[in-house]
């Protein structure tokens, strides 16, 4: 999760000051991230000087954990954030379940197009 995390956050950071994350466990996840950020490659390694990160747990997600969490992860309370829930890269996969039968024999350029049109 670090190396995804920190790939995509070096791609956009250019243009990008504020990143807010949504992760199902960021409450957890956000904790020793700086501390882990120190044993990967320098390659990976962001400069967060000049840019905000906030974290939030998608609001399906924030039902399981405690009050704590509740309160201060919940994108309710996050400015900049709308009135999203943080879980629409989730909510159309029982949908798209169906789909891995058809799908599963097919390139990944192939597969790519027929889940976006499903």
């Amino acid at each position: 999760m670090d190396y995804i995390l920190l790939s995509c956050l070096i791609l956009t950071a250019v243009q990008v000051t504020l990143f807010i994350i949504s992760y199902d466990i960021a409450c957890s996840y956000s904790v020793n991230l700086f501390r882990r950020m120190l044993k990967i490659p320098d390659r990976l390694r962001f400069d967060f000087d000049g840019k905000t990160l906030r974290w939030a747990v998608p609001k399906f997600h924030l039902l399981a954990h405690g009050r704590k969490c509740q309160g201060r992860y919940s994108l309710n309370y996050l400015s900049g954030v709308g009135r999203t829930d943080g879980e629409g890269v989730e909510s159309n996969w029982a949908l798209l379940n169906a789909c891995a039968f058809s799908t599963r024999e097919m390139s990944a350029a192939g597969r790519h197009e027929v889940l976006n049109d499903a």
